[in-house]
């Protein structure tokens, strides 16, 4: 990049640069992504544009733009161009808007030149939400004009206008009327965000700000009817909406553009390109259709591989870099991306309704003002302490004898300069960079109380199944399957179709492999039959099939008999053909994240329904106290054994709705996101990488947001000491105290601000049989 910029005169972009500007993107910031969106967005503009003389405009989000060299590279290299016109760019709204001739320019051939250097053209959000600073914006214009026009009209008493002058008490309405609109207009944003709040039961961190605003019109107004000068201050009402409005300006900006700064950028594009060339949006995908996805594109919805076959990342779904490489047929998973040089076929099996995708993109979930904890208790509380305060000031003020306008001077104050933001704006705003973080880690948090209750988990209890296993058990002998004839083949596909059982799955996948996605003819179009705790059944067109346990459907004096832990056989008319044995695998990374988890934690817990035999032998596996793995577990049972174990101080994780007990009595709750038929609702995260090395590096995040937490909460203790005191001893001014509190609030955001090292604490790594090695899986041709 360094060359092509100096190769091409911009050298001078180097001398814009800031020193401490971040990087462009963090990964991959200079491939090409899908641009199949823009093609049709540029389409539409130039229809909309007509065929007038005029440039097309139109605008985009922008990635990449970090200071003011960016803004300056971009514009360069856009208007060099033939049929450029101009180009602005907001590094504020990370929006870009061309205007350009489309007969001499090819707008969507720039897009890819910008790629080369870094930035990425992007869809733009057309949800219809108008950020919050937009709002504010056109009430602050009109406050600044109310607030001229009061100064205006009480100027001439400032100047010695005598009482008796004949327009006096005419300029003084005008005055009364200005300072009304601005509490008409500006003030409002605040009485309708504390009045809402009021009406639920809560106090809002608007609420002092609203009373020092009344306070301050309402002394004016008894002055203005009663003729008390003293207390007429028409500008100052004016003046302190003005600050006050855009002081929560500049705070909503900077928190809008910190947020901007740590979200993900929407790595799905809306629009997807069918294989008759025709591109259709993410709502209307149908299951059954074909799709090309391009080089470089993440695969919205789960989808089958018609190709022989393709190499894809896994890396935004799971957060592991590794590329797999699948086979035809296989089922990928939605948040799969094509690493390929060229497009691959898929045929979609889901709508983008029902994908994981979209799920796992949607923002956490909300819970009951009785289940959050922190600071959403302690905010009414320090309002309401805020206002006491405020008052009992005033009083012994005007007590004192020194007048209602050095009490209303000190009320007003101690309503403004307290900033709560620590509490209501830098904390929140915590989480949520902490969140963006955990999705690099494969976790997914879909609960706000997750991060305030992560630093009271004393202990982990695991379910066994699915949860420190993988969910589908791997064939102990793999060479067993190529000794299946054609007829065996169609035989075990129709038995393992749609069960959802572990065992089942397995098979079907190696079934679809086996017939490279194409299902087998099937004359009599019977389905197999499942029957609970035994097996499936299928009567084909000559032959009764089954698959089960060992022993089901045997012919007489064939008992079935197996010495493996796991198995299944595959029977004609009750003749065995063959038998199938598993092995449980323990997840990758399982016995490196226990070894460095925090040492305060107490020692891991195993609850299972399996048999007490084969918990206690992963217990050993994984150097667990033998005391500490029970097996035989109703789903009851296993909630209440939890108890037993501390639960309201523990982090569960289970993988099904036979966890869900267990999950609803712990402290915290997680899940694998295998399927939608695995999915715990009740979880408070979800993880989709193969293994559990993300375990260590999630409580590292955890004790990152408590030091965080005590920064912000220590400097919010010492402004608000330091700046209440001062407006109690009456040397705080209104109007400086309107300054501060956004000033205030600005330092809490940048003391929220996060880094987190992409490498983990270093430890030992225990030399324990887990199976079969972790490179198995990563090299597996096999979905997750």
């Amino acid at each position: 990049m360094h060359d092509a910029i100096k190769d091409r005169g911009l050298g001078q972009f180097y001398d814009f640069r800031e020193k401490n500007a971040h990087l462009p993107q963090k990964e991959k910031p200079f491939q090409a992504g899908d641009e199949t969106w823009l093609h049709d967005t540029i389409q539409e503009a130039i229809d909309r544009s007509g065929n007038d003389d005029r440039p097309v405009k139109l605008t985009c989000a922008i990635t990449g733009v970090s200071c003011l060299g960016c803004l300056w590279l971009i514009e360069s290299l856009f208007t060099e161009r033939d049929g450029a016109h101009r180009v602005e760019v907001s590094q504020d709204t990370a929006t870009a808007t061309f205007q350009w001739w489309p007969e001499k320019l090819d707008l969507a051939e720039f897009a890819k030149e910008l790629a080369g250097f870094g930035y990425r053209l992007v869809p733009r959000d057309e949800s219809g939400e108008k950020p919050e600073s937009r709002s504010l914006a056109f009430r602050l214009g009109l406050c600044g004009a109310f607030a001229l026009n009061t100064m205006a009209f009480i100027l001439p008493r400032y100047l010695g206008m005598p009482p008796d002058f004949e327009f006096a008490a005419l300029i003084e309405l005008v005055a009364l009327v200005s300072a009304t609109l601005s509490v008409l207009v500006g003030g409002s944003y605040f009485f309708e965000r504390a009045w809402k709040s009021w009406r639920r039961g809560h106090l809002h961190m608007d609420t002092p700000i609203s009373l020092g605003i009344l306070a301050a019109y309402a002394g004016s107004v008894y002055g203005w009817a009663t003729g008390h000068a003293n207390l007429m201050y028409f500008d100052f009402v004016s003046v302190f909406v003005f600050l006050m409005l855009g002081g929560r300006w500049v705070q909503t900006v900077a928190l809008e553009k910190a947020r901007r700064r740590t979200s993900r950028e929407a790595p799905i594009s809306p629009t997807l390109e069918k294989a008759d060339g025709t591109t259709v949006p993410l709502d209307r995908l149908a299951p059954g259709d074909t799709i090309l996805l391009k080089p470089g594109q993440i695969l919205p919805v789960a989808a089958q591989l018609l190709d022989a076959t393709g190499q894809f990342s896994l890396a935004w779904i799971s957060g592991e870099a590794n590329p797999h490489t699948f086979a035809q047929g296989t089922r990928l998973p939605s948040g799969a991306e094509n690493l390929a040089r060229s497009s691959v076929r898929l045929r979609v099996a889901e709508s983008w309704s029902g994908s994981v995708a979209r799920e796992l993109m949607a923002a956490p979930e909300n819970v009951d003002e009785s289940d959050t904890s922190g600071w959403r208790r302690v905010l009414p509380v320090y309002l309401a302490v805020v206002i006491g305060i405020a008052v009992l000031g005033a009083a012994a003020w005007m007590v004192a004898g020194a007048g209602m306008a050095k009490g209303l001077q000190v009320m007003v104050s101690v309503f403004v300069v307290s900033c709560p933001c620590a509490l209501g704006v830098a904390l929140p705003f915590l989480d949520r960079q902490l969140g963006n973080l955990a999705q690099g880690l494969g976790v997914f948090v879909r609960r706000r109380r997750f991060w305030s209750r992560l630093r009271r988990v004393k202990r982990l209890i695991f379910d066994k199944t699915g949860t420190l296993t993988m969910d589908h058990p791997r064939p102990a002998d793999p060479s067993i399957l190529e000794k299946l004839s054609e007829d065996e083949w169609c035989a075990l596909y129709q038995l393992t179709a749609g069960s959802l059982h572990p065992v089942s799955r397995t098979l079907f996948a190696e079934a679809v492999k086996h017939f490279s996605g194409q299902a087998p003819e099937n004359q009599d179009g019977t389905v197999a039959e499942e029957v609970a705790g035994k097996g499936s059944l299928w009567k084909g067109d000559k032959h009764e099939w089954s698959l089960g346990k060992p022993g089901w459907r045997a012919e007489e004096g064939d008992d079935g008999f197996s010495h493996h832990a796991l198995s299944c056989e595959l029977r004609r008319d009750g003749k065995l053909v063959q038998r199938f044995e598993f092995k449980e695998q323990i997840r990758p990374q399982t016995v490196e994240a226990l070894a460095r988890l925090p040492r305060h934690l107490d020692p891991p817990v195993i609850l299972s329904g399996d048999v007490p035999r084969k918990v206690h032998a992963m217990a050993e596996r994984l150097g667990f106290r033998t005391d500490h793995a029970i097996g035989n577990l109703s789903p009851d049972e296993k909630a209440s054994a939890l108890k037993r174990f501390d639960g309201e101080t523990a982090l569960f994780i289970g993988d099904g709705a036979n966890d869900s007990l267990a999950g609803q009595a712990a402290l915290l709750c997680g899940a694998p996101f295998a399927d939608r038929a695995t999915l715990d609702s009740r979880a408070d995260f979800l993880f989709t990488s193969d293994g559990l090395g993300f375990l260590p590096r999630l409580f590292e995040l955890g004790e990152m947001r408590t030091r965080r937490v005590m920064s912000i909460f220590a400097f919010a203790a010492a402004y608000n000491v330091a700046t209440i005191g001062v407006s109690l001893a009456g040397w705080m001014n209104p109007l400086l105290a309107a300054v501060l509190m956004p000033v205030s609030s600005v330092l809490s955001l940048l003391l929220a601000r996060t880094e987190f090292s992409a490498k983990p604490k270093a430890a030992p790594e225990p030399k324990i049989d887990t199976g079969k090695s972790c490179c198995d899986c990563q090299n597996s041709t096999s979905p997750v």
